[in-house]
């Protein structure tokens, strides 16, 4: 349900809040599909890699500095698969989903993590 902002007008129009995160801002390296990673939202953290290193990497700067994570690959079996999820399970939130398989949505509602679905 839309609600006010804190502190908006009494006739602004209502809004989504808290706002959702922004979509559809993918970084340009990521490999076309359904897993990507958000543009400007990467922390550098490293964690999703621990579990998805067939498909995740990182973009490095002109002097070897890690810069921003990105799918290189998209899942392709059910291994990769898993290792997908659990990315999105720990990620920061940078890591996000825009598919249908409803055992992915199923799998990332079940973690916690709904709000990384498109």
């Amino acid at each position: 349900m839309a609600r006010p902002w804190v502190g908006a007008p009494p006739d602004s129009e209502e809004r989504e809040y808290p706002p959702p995160p922004p979509a559809g801002l993918p970084y340009p390296k990521n490999a076309p599909g359904d897993f990507y990673s958000v543009d400007q939202q990467c922390m550098l953290c490293g964690r999703p890699h621990t579990v998805a290193p067939d498909l995740l990497t990182w973009d490095l700067d002109g002097q070897g500095r890690q810069i921003h994570c990105y799918f290189k690959k998209q899942p392709e079996t059910p291994a990769e698969l898993e290792q997908a999820i659990n990315a999105l399970a720990i990620s920061c939130g940078s890591l996000r989903y825009c598919g249908d398989n409803p055992e992915v949505l199923r799998r990332l509602h079940a973690c916690g993590k709904g709000h990384v679905i498109d």
